[in-house]
């Protein structure tokens, strides 16, 4: 679903990304670690288009994002949905106007129907229908993260890219949005390309985690071979006490569940 080859993202004299190679696997969940300044949310901007990378290319469901013409290059991202990190609200529409904008720019919908489908994906993603008609200023800082998920499943893309989704949460929230992502995921067969730090969603949500690293991935595989690979960084993050608390945590839990 998504090729990127020989990227390359420089800015002025400080080169972020160098002959990068990375590939999501259809139906997949890929997430994407990395140090401080190796560039997790440069790539994701480079792949969903906000950043036009120096050199390499970037193919979406087949389509090269940087030579195709305009018309290609719309209906591709139509068919993608995006969350960005503190879920980026308008704050002067209201929740139900936020999920709906994406459809009353890209769609010929009437406004009944627009609000149909909108009231259905707060729905999808756990809100009830009294939060339609509040302003953004009076949610909770996970109800943003979930509103902003219905407004990146508007369009029902094909691919989720999420950037951060789980950033600013306490653990109960964020371990809930993880249930809701897996939830939503495998019911829509969504790809999903995650840009995340947290450890206890490396652990419970990815197929297989792409490490950034030298100005490029360094390795991308399954979560329990990816802790096992050795590099200091690697072995720091994810051997680390955080790290194996997260491992046992997540080990328990299917346990638990079997």
């Amino acid at each position: 679903m998504i090729e990127v080859t020989g990227l390359r993202n420089q800015f002025g004299s400080l080169v972020v990304h160098d002959n990068l190679d990375l590939q999501v696997r259809r139906g997949e969940i890929l997430a994407v670690v990395g140090g401080s300044g190796s560039g997790k949310s440069v790539l994701l901007r480079s792949i969903i288009g906000l950043h036009r990378p120096s050199a390499g290319s970037v193919r979406l469901n087949g389509i090269d994002m940087l030579s195709a013409d305009d018309s290609a290059r719309q209906a591709v991202e139509q068919n993608i949905g995006v969350l960005f990190q503190k879920g980026a609200l308008y704050s002067s529409l209201d929740v139900i106007e936020n999920v709906m904008l994406p459809l009353r720019e890209h769609s010929d919908l009437d406004e009944r129907s627009i609000r149909d489908l909108a009231m259905s994906k707060l729905a999808l993603v756990g809100l009830r229908t009294d939060v339609a008609n509040t302003t953004v200023q009076s949610l909770s800082g996970g109800m943003i993260k979930r509103v902003a998920l219905a407004r990146a499943l508007i369009l029902e893309p094909q691919i989720l890219f999420l950037d951060e989704p789980t950033a600013g949460l306490d653990p109960v929230g964020a371990n809930a949005f993880d249930d809701l992502l897996l939830t939503i995921q495998r019911a829509l067969g969504l790809t999903v390309f995650l840009v995340t730090h947290d450890l206890d969603s490396l652990y419970k949500v990815s197929d297989r985690i792409a490490v950034l690293a030298e100005k490029r991935v360094l390795v991308v595989d399954t979560p329990e071979r990816v802790a096992n690979f050795d590099e200091p960084w690697i072995q720091s993050y994810f051997q680390g006490p955080r790290g194996r608390a997260a491992q046992v945590s997540q080990q328990q839990e299917k346990e638990h569940g079997n």
